[in-house]
């Protein structure tokens, strides 16, 4: 069986002109070498989305009359890591 573990990261990373080759795979390294040494094993990167609801009432009136959406739509990246519990034995992919 395994216990599950996640980290947010951000969609998008800053890095300077010249710089980006390699970037995205380093900041990663990174997220995941600092789990390892707490005995987590990398799984995989999820993308989930999120629906916002927007402003209160009186703007989601006011967007809404106007064709306006209220709603904001964006995607999130979670780091999914795993270790053994008990027996060791999974039982499911996921908890």
């Amino acid at each position: 069986m395994y216990e599950y573990h996640t980290v947010q990261i951000p969609p998008n990373i800053g890095v300077r002109m010249g710089r980006a080759e390699g970037a995205a795979a380093a900041y990663l390294k990174d997220v995941i070498d600092r789990h390892a040494k707490d005995g987590w094993e990398f799984y995989s990167v999820e993308r989930i989305g999120i629906v916002e609801s927007m402003g209160c009432g009186c703007l989601s009136l006011i967007l809404t009359l106007t064709g306006g959406s209220t709603k904001q739509h964006s995607d999130v990246y979670v780091v999914v890591f795993r270790r053994g519990i008990g027996d060791g034995q999974p039982t499911s992919h996921f908890k």
